[in-house]
């Protein structure tokens, strides 16, 4: 089923673009906060920071891909890590996002939707904490949702950025065992 889902996805954005005079390359990153908790790392001075599954930085990059009237299909591919260094050893989360998302440019909103495919997830421990071990985790497919204020109302002409917010809800899976990696985050996207 998977793998259908990716087809499809991979499919519909080769196909949007075939012919597409007006592809705009897009430059994206932001923070996403939330997921479960995958461990917590102690300071000296007695405070702590927890590491949870989909949290961190992201950065991508990609395209905009026009399709009729309002509509766009913007595609990027980037990097997300998260984690603390405490006195007592480095936790970090760290995935490649693939994001596909359909969206709809409504005067200076955008709002948009789509999927989310986390390549290579992965929490890695170090230092004192080396002996939690690290964790691969499958790749997981997730859906995502955005509304984004846009700093102009006309959706191709021009340079434009948005600013938004967006929920992912996403499952990473290892060996059987589930860890919910829902989130919610911000983000600038920029199309040259």
């Amino acid at each position: 089923m998977k793998t259908k889902i990716i087809t499809f996805i991979a499919a519909l954005t080769f196909s949007a673009s075939a012919g597409a005079d007006d592809i705009r390359p897009l430059f994206s990153f932001g923070y996403d906060a939330g997921g479960e908790r995958l461990g917590t790392v102690f300071f000296n001075d007695g405070t702590k920071e927890n590491v949870d599954a989909n949290e961190g930085l992201h950065v991508a990059g990609g395209f905009a891909i026009p399709l009729m009237n309002a509509l766009s299909l913007q595609t990027t591919i980037g990097f997300q890590t998260g984690g603390s260094t405490g006195d007592n050893g480095e936790m970090t989360w760290l995935s490649f996002p693939w994001e596909t998302t359909l969206a709809a440019h409504l005067g200076n909103i955008m709002i948009g939707g789509g999927t989310i495919y986390h390549f290579s997830p992965q929490f890695n421990t170090d230092g004192a904490l080396r002996d939690l071990g690290d964790y691969r985790f499958d790749d997981s497919l997730g859906y995502q949702a955005q509304i984004a204020w846009s700093s102009s109302p006309n959706a191709f002409t021009g340079s434009r950025y948005h600013i938004g917010l967006r929920y992912t809800a996403i499952e990473f899976e290892r060996q059987g065992a589930k860890i919910n990696g829902d989130s919610t985050g911000v983000f600038v996207k920029y199309l040259f």
